[in-house]
């Protein structure tokens, strides 16, 4: 009699820190009657754990409706997602297989007697042995929610079926183990049937392994375009330093007309000439095919590669409309130098047509239209469908059009790239 008793009393004891665990866990939808709801949950857990085995007569059913009571229980009552919610109902039953096994074979090397004989045993060991796996069930699921409260996970659907399978397919694993050991079922049938789960499981494995590796790359990816934007950042920086400088002259402008002017009363043509070789020779004035609107920042970058475009013999075109907002042009100036970077590349490789490129900025429908076409000889787009780069360093190149668009999406916008009439054409759209 007293030895039903200890069973029941530590089979109440593991239904409740199974219970505890998942409230721990995900904690309560509603704090009302929370006590009353984690004894209800143990109380009908527990008679399912001492009477499950008489009615399913079976022990792998038996830990199915274990499972299956703890998933209820916990959509019925605890928060979070029905995926979640499963694998850790699949862990609280896995938990006490990968416990029990190693305590029963320590316990039953100690006292020196048989595997079988500790499950069923009436003496101090088999106290040790329930004393043992609840204290270590207790402390790995405190450890566990401890660690969840520091830490949320968010997967994709698939990841959380991923996930389910294989928690499903270890507890599988866990109970074939433990029926190996207690002889419940045939030797060979239980070895073919962890053999093919472990095979399931290096499935999952290597699904696993390719999101891994697809995240790694992007996460590449992502660094190494970020790298290019703080690039292209400093690059702007520099330009607008320049454009200050042109700002400067042309305020220096109209003394610097008196001063020749002076020079022509006094009619020393001599130090005239010194002085307009010296102006002419000046790093300002080399390269400029003078672009002024109302924003600096926006002159000063398509000043700068007009110029690079110009001296390369290529013919520019430039038509801008629209009022750029502030808050807009250290992106738009990023797109633009992207963009002309890319036009000039191609269009300082032809040979047999006059190279040009006509950019035009204006207002459409609330977007900021940003179009920048260069001649093309032969179709883009038909000789390389993804737009790779063309340049042999492909590690460090190819950014061009992924900021673009990168870009355009974080102003709501969209990317679209045609051929037209000869053109190659990128229309940037951002919503204003």
């Amino acid at each position: 009699m007293i030895w039903s008793i200890i069973e029941i009393v530590a089979v109440l004891v593991e239904c409740f820190f199974a219970i505890n665990f998942n409230v721990g866990y995900f904690k309560m939808k509603d704090n009302k009657y929370i006590r009353l709801k984690i004894l209800g949950g143990t109380i009908i857990l527990s008679l399912w754990d001492y009477f499950g085995t008489l009615i399913a007569k079976n022990e792998f059913f038996s830990m199915i409706g274990f499972v299956m009571i703890l998933l209820i229980f916990s959509s019925l009552f605890l928060k979070k997602s029905y995926f979640e919610k499963f694998i850790i109902a699949v862990i609280s039953c896995t938990l006490f297989y990968l416990i029990n096994l190693p305590v029963i074979y320590i316990i039953s090397y100690i006292f020196q007697q048989p595997v079988q004989d500790m499950i069923s045993a009436k003496g101090i060991e088999r106290i040790i042995i329930l004393f043992l796996t609840k204290t270590f069930y207790f402390a790995i699921t405190q450890i566990i929610v401890y660690f969840k409260q520091k830490q949320a996970y968010v997967f994709k659907q698939h990841e959380w079926i991923l996930i389910s399978a294989n928690f499903t397919i270890t507890l599988t694993i866990a109970f074939l183990l433990y029926s190996l050991s207690v002889e419940l079922w045939n030797g060979l049938y239980v070895c073919i049937g962890i053999v093919a789960l472990l095979i399931a499981l290096d499935v999952i494995a290597f699904n696993f392994m390719k999101e891994i590796n697809i995240k790694n790359i992007e996460e590449t990816e992502n660094k190494l375009l970020k790298l290019s934007l703080e690039q292209q950042s400093d690059m702007l920086d520099k330009i607008k330093l320049q454009y200050e400088n042109l700002s400067e002259m042309r305020h220096n402008y109209v003394h610097e007309l008196a001063y020749i002017q002076g020079v022509l009363n006094e009619r020393d043509f001599d130090k005239l000439d010194i002085y307009l070789k010296e102006k002419l020779s000046s790093e300002k004035l080399k390269g400029y095919n003078f672009i002024f609107t109302s924003n600096k920042v926006i002159d000063s970058i398509i000043n700068y590669k007009f110029s690079i475009a110009e001296q390369k013999g290529i013919l520019v075109v430039c038509t801008l409309t629209a009022d750029i907002s502030e808050c807009y042009e250290h992106d738009i100036s990023i797109i633009l130098a992207n963009l002309l970077d890319n036009a000039i590349e191609y269009s300082e490789k032809m040979t047999d047509e006059k190279p040009e490129i006509i950019l035009n900025i204006s207002e459409i429908s609330g977007y900021y239209s940003i179009i920048v076409k260069n001649r093309i000889s032969s179709s883009v787009i038909t000789d390389n469908k993804k737009l790779d780069t063309t340049k042999s360093d492909k590690h460090n190149h190819g950014y061009g059009l992924r900021t673009v668009k990168m870009l355009a999406e974080s102003h709501n916008g969209m990317v679209d790239i045609y051929e037209k009439d000869g053109f190659f054409v990128v229309n940037t759209m951002l919503n204003m």
